[in-house]
């Protein structure tokens, strides 16, 4: 097997272990802790398999793998159990359990987190796995190769002229909105 493999093999029962770890703190430490333990490792992992040097398929379904386990793992350990800080209206078991005020605070910044990392993990792995199999595409559009010096001349002039026409569109845009803080002025005065 390649060795690329091997070691995202690797990486991906490591991940696992830790999460098993993680499984056996629910009875020691709070949800709070294990969710945020969750969300850090859930981070760290995403960055590594980023920049991992495997083939792009692997690359993208073990990203989605980690945005797919981190979700299952929060949903079953922390979720559950600080689903009335979630809600808008508490209930007294709620605030007798959770007493301080900021944990209203960390409970809902661990799942706004877990939501993000669930679509930074799709989207990344999703682009990946997409621009795999693009490259298997029969239906590619091959651009035409230019190799007249007639048209690379006429490229630059091209893009000299969207230079200054950014600029000049900038320059409006400018005037614009000195005219409208203009208008606004003279209404505050008048």
């Amino acid at each position: 097997m390649n060795d690329r493999l091997f070691r995202l093999l690797g990486l991906m029962f490591g991940y696992l272990a830790w999460l098993l770890f993680i499984i056996l703190l629910v009875g020691r430490f709070s949800s709070l802790v294990i969710g945020g333990a969750l969300v850090s490792s859930a981070s760290i992992l995403f960055v590594i398999f980023i920049r991992a040097k495997i083939p792009r398929f692997h690359k993208g379904m073990s990203i989605i793998l980690v945005g797919l386990t981190i979700t299952v793992f929060y949903n079953f350990l922390v979720r559950g159990d600080v689903a009335c800080l979630l809600e808008s209206i508490r209930s007294p078991a709620c605030e007798f359990k959770f007493a301080d005020e900021n944990d209203w605070v960390w409970v809902n910044t661990i799942d706004m987190m877990v939501q993000l990392l669930v679509i930074a993990c799709g989207g990344a792995g999703g682009s990946l796995i997409a621009a795999y199999a693009d490259t298997f595409a029969s239906d590619q559009d091959r651009s035409p190769v230019y190799e007249d010096s007639g048209s690379k001349m006429e490229l630059i002039r091209l893009q000299k002229q969207m230079r200054s026409l950014g600029r000049k569109v900038s320059v409006v845009i400018v005037l614009l909105g000195a005219l409208l803080l203009l208008f606004f002025v003279c209404q505050v005065i008048l």
